[in-house]
């Protein structure tokens, strides 16, 4: 009668013992001293699990080798080597980097290689949520309180744009001369002829007058955002609380094995920081577009008579007029102090 050899029961890693393993040779450089090693010859057939490459330093270890459980169970052969799990038997190794490439293949060194960097980047997102998982409802809240002045902001970009030709006209001239306001004075002299005794020719000169840097550049974009942004990074946020908050769906918690979800956590967060940042960023940048000293620069630039195109700057305290010679001008409502001492992201301590 034939009977079906049993598989052998493949019992599952230990991350804590991994830990161990790893503190105590990173440490001490001595993994034949670690209680959590088994240096004993393995069964041939045995399957086998790459957990963690390691390399040893010889001059913390007297310049001694380790020995191999596989080639060399008795003599010092080598300082760069693999941590091995071996299921069947339930035990890790030392085995040397050489052997672990002949006896187990160079595939399953890549492929170990790749698992080993994956679950150092999960350990890390893993981390990183469990640190930053509290303070979701805080950058929530931050977002929420920015809206009023992102949405200031963002009326100030449409009223730059109602101003005809405004914005055109000092984005290519801060495309030609790097945010400053420059205009150029000629004129022309007399000068000798280089052959003809008596005769003058007529030369043309130039130079460049600085009025000063136009600040607030970003107010200038051909496109602005900002709103739809914080909506789509505060969803999901929200998805993150809900997640955090619901016993019956704790994801973050309870199902930390799970790289992509953890992953997915980790970059909303990231993604969120980057984005709250940006929206400060540009808030701020558009308020110093409506700054009196930069309204005051920018009008003496535009009413100079070396500038083709005239530009009427009038302002007080929260009003500012636009307008090119023989275009539509605009009128703007300016709220500076809304745009003033925005949020800060919130962040551990």
């Amino acid at each position: 009668m034939n009977t079906v050899k049993a598989a052998p029961i493949r019992r599952a890693r230990n991350r804590a013992t991994e830990r161990r393993i790893f503190e105590h040779v990173k440490a001490t450089m001595r993994p034949e001293n670690s209680p959590d090693l088994d240096w004993s010859r393995p069964p041939q057939d045995d399957p086998v699990e790459l957990v963690e490459e390691l390399l040893l330093v010889p001059e913390k270890r007297d310049r001694v080798m380790v020995n191999c459980p596989i080639c060399s169970p008795n003599s010092p052969q080598f300082y760069h080597g693999w941590v091995s799990f071996f299921p069947v038997e339930g035990v890790y190794r030392f085995i040397g980097y050489e052997c672990a490439s002949k006896y187990f293949g160079r595939d399953k060194i890549d492929a170990a290689k790749h698992e080993s960097t994956a679950a150092k980047h999960h350990d890390t997102a893993i981390e990183f949520v469990f640190d930053h998982l509290g303070l979701v409802p805080a950058m929530i809240a931050a977002f929420d309180d920015v809206i009023p002045a992102a949405e200031h902001a963002e009326y100030l970009w449409h009223g730059i744009g109602s101003a005809h030709n405004v914005r055109p006209l000092l984005r290519k001239v801060i495309k030609e001369h790097g945010n400053r306001l420059v205009l150029t004075r000629t004129w022309t002299v007399e000068i000798p002829h280089e052959t003809i005794p008596d005769k003058f020719i007529m030369e043309r000169k130039s130079e460049p007058v600085n009025f000063g840097t136009l600040q607030g550049a970003l107010i200038l974009r051909t496109y602005v955002t900002i709103l739809s942004g914080i909506r789509e990074h505060r969803e999901r946020l929200k998805r993150i609380e809900r997640g955090g908050n619901d016993a019956a769906g704790v994801w973050v918690l309870s199902n930390i094995e799970d790289r992509p979800q953890v992953a997915d956590a980790r970059n909303t967060i990231d993604a969120a920081e980057r984005a709250y940042k940006e929206v400060r960023e540009t808030i701020t940048d558009f308020a110093k577009f409506f700054d009196p000293q930069n309204l005051k620069a920018l009008r003496t630039w535009g009413l100079s008579d070396l500038n083709a195109e005239r530009l009427s700057v009038i302002y007080d305290d929260d009003t500012v007029r636009l307008k090119l010679s023989h275009s539509a001008g605009a009128k703007i409502k300016v709220d500076r102090k809304l745009m003033a001492n925005l949020p800060d992201w919130p962040s551990k301590g």
